[in-house]
This record gives structure tokens, C-alpha cells and sequence, in this order.
């Protein structure tokens, strides 16, 4: 790889804010379709009541010490949005839910870095790649979608044009979310490792350094 040619590393240009355009509309149809989506039983159910009768440090302490799945996050998340959703359910997980998805997917569109009209069309295929897949609608159907918002992070992080302190942070800190939420979260590390060997300089060698520690 050669890094990141000079057009791509420019500042944003009508196409950039195009590109956002083309994708809030795909955003706010998706999310009123997800919100008439009941909350599925699976998980939801027993991680609410759960987190009915049990404090935040005890479900992280238990997490981190469970043998078979290590999700201490995934299991404190339930808690932290029990606690706001003040008797409001359904708008706390499900927004909460629908949120991340709107994150991740503008987050996606930023990592593409488009400049030009080609950048345009070629983010618009990828949104309607990364909409149309029938693993993305499965994802929909969980809740929430904390490690595929993480990946996307990364994605944005590891392809800016230089590395910094703060980016250097902000990935290690995604990085143990991802990894202590589901396990899959490991991906995040496979991106920055990636984007790093196809000559990315979004983060330093001491920040995937970090990472890998």
C-alpha cells in the first residue's frame, strides 16, 4: 500500500455532504421499520430481569468471572439502559438500538472519505451493499449493535490520514468495549491490523501496539 493519496486526505468537498445526504433517508426508513420490530424474547427477556434485581457491579463482576462467555459489557448495558428508561422500555432499548444503527451506518459513509463524484457512486453502492445484506438485517434483529458500531470506528480511525494521540485512545478504548461486549468484537483489532499493513496511517505503531497488547 501507499497511503492515502493527497485528493482522498483533502478537505470535504458538496460531494462529501452528498454522500450524508444520500444516506439519511436509508437511515430514517430503515429505523421506522426497525421501531415497529417487538423486543425479541431471547436474551432480552432474562438480561432485564436481571437487571431488575441486580446492582451494576455485581453484573460486571459476575461477567468478568462467568467461564463460558466473557460479556460483562453486554450484560452492564441492560442495566445502564433499565436504569434511564424509567419504566419506558421499549423506547429505551429499541432507540437505543435504532441510535447505534444510525451511528454505525454514518460512520461507514465517513470511513469512505468521499471527495468526488466517483466517491459518490461508489458510496452509494456501498450503502446499498451494506443495507441489502441478509447478515446486516440479521444484525438488525439484535439488540443492541455495539460491536458492529465498534467496527465501523475503527474502519473511520483507521483509514484517516495521519495518526494522533486521541485517535491512538479512542481505538484502544473501542477496542476493549468491542472485545468485553461480544466476543466478535476482536474484529476491531483485525481492522486496524489490516488497514495498518495495506499502508493506513490512521493510527501509529504504538497505537496498534497497544491494541495487540
Amino acid at each position: 500500500g501507499g497511503g492515502v493519496d493527497s485528493e482522498a486526505a483533502g478537505p470535504a468537498t458538496g460531494w462529501t455532504w452528498a454522500a450524508y445526504a444520500l444516506a439519511i433517508p436509508l437511515i430514517l426508513g430503515l429505523s421506522a421499520t426497525m421501531w415497529g420490530v417487538p423486543l425479541p424474547l431471547t436474551d432480552n427477556l432474562s438480561l432485564i430481569l436481571q437487571a431488575q434485581s441486580t446492582s451494576l457491579s455485581e453484573i460486571l463482576r459476575n461477567g468478568f468471572l462467568e467461564e463460558e462467555l466473557l460479556r460483562p459489557f453486554y450484560e452492564g448495558l441492560y442495566k445502564l439502559l433499565f436504569a434511564i428508561s424509567a419504566g419506558h422500555y421499549y423506547l429505551a432499548f429499541q432507540g437505543f438500538h435504532v441510535v447505534m444503527f444510525a451511528v454505525t451506518v454514518l460512520l461507514c459513509v465517513t470511513a469512505l472519505r468521499v471527495r468526488t463524484v466517483f466517491d459518490l457512486v461508489g458510496a452509494a453502492v456501498m450503502l446499498v451493499v451494506l443495507l441489502g445484506l441478509h447478515t446486516f438485517t440479521n444484525v438488525l434483529r439484535e439488540l443492541p449493535i455495539i460491536p458492529v458500531t465498534s467496527c465501523a470506528l475503527a474502519m473511520t480511525l483507521a483509514f484517516t490520514e495521519r495518526p494522533s494521540p486521541w485517535r491512538d485512545g479512542l481505538a484502544a478504548l473501542n477496542l476493549v468495549v468491542a472485545m468485553f461486549y461480544v466476543q466478535i468484537g476482536l474484529l476491531v483489532w483485525v481492522i486496524h491490523a489490516a488497514a495498518f499493513v495495506c499502508g493506513r496511517g490512521g493510527l501509529s505503531r504504538t497505537g496498534l501496539a497497544v491494541l495487540t497488547v
